[in-house]
Parts: structure tokens; sequence; C-alpha cells
């Protein structure tokens, strides 16, 4: 560390001030400039070791400056900038608030002579870093500042880290209120739906017909939006959707759930002799199996019944039918001695789902 670093560290140990280098807190010395009287401008100093360059912002005391310059101190690693204070101005195309340096043009000169006193126009000292604007378009590179809208007549782009705007006064600026409502303030939501933002904007109280809206969600794994509202659900969690128009904000609290895994349920059977030519005296026992996802439930209850005429064949003793336990039955072809279709549905008493729904059998006699 040079001599002029430990005189420069000590000086802003015990003289200097805390403020903010853009975002960042820090301690800084800050000076009277010896060319403020001179510029008819109030130009301050700052040294420090932090980095900084043109069109940085200095907050001291909630008073907003912006660097315009700087210079490498001579042996040393610290930093000398040339400071103004800045005022808020409004980049019309975007309603974005920043602060710039703004200086008044007085008037134009020649040969020594003022011909005309220029009362409507302005130099903007803005941050490269905050603004798009460019000289191709200037009738969309409007600036309000001080209740006025001014046309950007002219864009030095020549400094490092700054534009200088001449602003020329163009209309009284009036005031836009914006609105934006939804058509929903929270919503409960479970994993993998969506959900349809519809918002309804205003310019000063007329609705704005397919506005240009910014969805943001705060947290993309949980759920995420496109550009046109569309709320996609992918994890459980609490999710805000922002929506802005015109810089006016309205938050969706989202709420996703996790998504209920259905069980699936299958059924099977099987018959202990042929369906397709039960004899006389022969004896088939149907076992019925349910499956919760693909493994053999642990209970299983079923009702049965018959056709009319098989009905019938059973009252008469015919045909025996006798219940071997909560899944199975057996059938006996007792005495019919002539081709006969006899007609069986099995249910799940748990659901109603039918297991076999008219499942023919065919009686074949001896």
């Amino acid at each position: 560390m040079s001599r002029k670093d430990i005189f420069y560290q000590h000086l802003i140990a015990f003289q200097g001030i805390d403020g903010k280098i853009n975002d960042n807190d820090c301690r800084f010395l800050v000076t009277e400039n010896d060319d403020s009287k001179e510029n008819e401008f109030d130009l301050k100093n700052i040294i420090t070791d932090k980095s900084l360059k043109k069109g940085d912002y200095i907050t001291i005391d909630s008073i907003i400056y912006m660097v315009i310059d700087t210079q490498k101190v001579i042996d040393s690693s610290y930093i000398k900038g040339t400071i103004r204070e800045a005022l808020k101005i409004t980049l019309e195309s975007t309603l974005q608030d920043i602060h710039a340096v703004v200086d008044k043009v007085k008037g134009v000169y020649t040969q020594g002579q003022q011909l005309v006193e220029v009362h409507d126009q302005y130099n903007f000292i803005i941050p490269k870093s905050s603004c798009s604007y460019t000289s191709a378009t200037p009738q969309n590179n409007l600036i309000i500042y001080s209740g006025g809208s001014y046309d950007a007549i002219s864009i030095d782009d020549s400094k490092e880290g700054i534009l200088i705007i001449t602003g020329r006064f163009n209309s009284i600026c009036v005031p836009h209120i914006y609105t934006i409502t939804l058509n929903s303030s929270g919503e409960s939501l479970v994993e993998t739906d969506t959900f349809q933002i519809v918002a309804s904007c205003t310019d000063n109280s007329v609705v704005v017909e397919n506005p240009t809206i910014i969805y943001t969600s705060s947290d993309e794994a949980i759920a995420t939006v496109n550009s046109a509202g569309l709320v996609t659900c992918f994890s459980a969690g609490s999710v805000t959707i922002s929506c802005n128009y015109k810089n006016v904000s309205v938050d969706l609290a989202i709420t996703v759930e996790e998504k209920t895994v259905e069980t699936v349920i299958s059924y099977n059977y099987a018959f202990s002799q042929s369906i397709t030519q039960l004899k006389t005296y022969m004896t088939t026992t149907l076992t019925t199996f349910k499956y919760l996802d693909g493994v053999v439930a642990p209970t299983l209850h079923i009702d049965y019944s018959f056709d009319a005429n098989t009905q019938a064949l059973i009252n008469s003793g015919k045909i025996v039918v006798t219940r071997k336990s909560d899944s199975s039955i057996s059938i006996k072809n007792a005495s019919v001695s002539t081709v006969t279709n006899i007609y069986l549905t099995v249910i799940d008493t748990e659901t109603g789902t039918k297991i076999l729904d008219n499942k023919a059998i065919v009686l074949a006699g001896m």
C-alpha cells in the first residue's frame, strides 16, 4: 500500500461519510470541487477505493448524485470522481423513472451576441445503462420532466458511460393514471393444473384494448406463466404471479397442492371347468381377483345375478349356485340335459364395477 493510499484510508476513516455507490453501502471522502463557481454548477468530488465510473449514482443523505467524470489518483489505488445532483425524469416510452443531471439551455450565441433566448430546451445527462434511446428515431425518444414532455432532438453518446440528450419542449404532460385488474386475486390449484389470467387495463379510466402486460412468476419451479397469462403448475407450494402494465402491478397468489395419484383398479377371473360345455352333474367354480396398481387387493366381495331364465332353473333346483367365499361361487349343472345358455353378472360391491356382464355359460347336457 502506497503512502497516498494510507493517507486516503485515514482521511476516509476519520473524515469520510457513509453513503451508497449505486445500491452498495460505502464510506468515501467528499469535497467541494474548485470549478463549481466557474461553471455555475454545484460540483463535488468523491474519493473512494471502490469501483467508480461515469453514470454511477451516489447517494448522500438521501440526495442522489451522478458521476460525470472520473480519474485515477496518481500513485494510488483510489479513484476521484466528479459528481452533480441528479433530478428525477421519466422515459416516456417505458414510463421508467430514472435520475439525470438536468441543465437548462440558456441561449444561442453568434460572435458573442445572443440571438435568441431558448426557454424550451434542456440537456439531460443520464447513464447509458438505463436508456436505449437513439438519435435514429427522435420522435420515440420522449422525456418527461417537471410537468413537460420533451422530444430528444439530439443524443450525444460519445462519452463513456453517459448519454447527453438535448430535449425540446413538446407539450404539457398530462399524467396517465393506469389500472390493472385480474379475474382472480388468489387460486388454489393442483399439480399439472392450468389457469388463464384475464386482465383488464385502463388508461385514464378508458379501457385499453389488447394491453401489453408483463407476467412474472416468483418461483418457476412451482408454476410458470407465459406472455398470454396462462399459468401452468408443476409442483406443490406457494407462488406469486406479478402482472405489470405501464409500471402498475397487481399480484395473483397461487397455492399449488400435490396431485392425488388415482389408484388403477383392474379385475381378472377364472373358471375351474370349461364354461362352453358344462355337462350334467359337473360343477365349475368362479374365482375373481381385484388388483390395485397391479397388486392383488387384500379383500374383494362380490355379488352375482343371473338372467330370468337361469333364475327359474335355479329356483327349480336344476342349477345349484353356492357361494364359496367372498370372491368365488360354484355353479353346478344338477339336471339340465339339453344344451342351454345361462348368463351370469358379477359386480364388486365396494365400487359397483361389473366384473362379468351377462357372461354366457353353456350347459351341454349329458
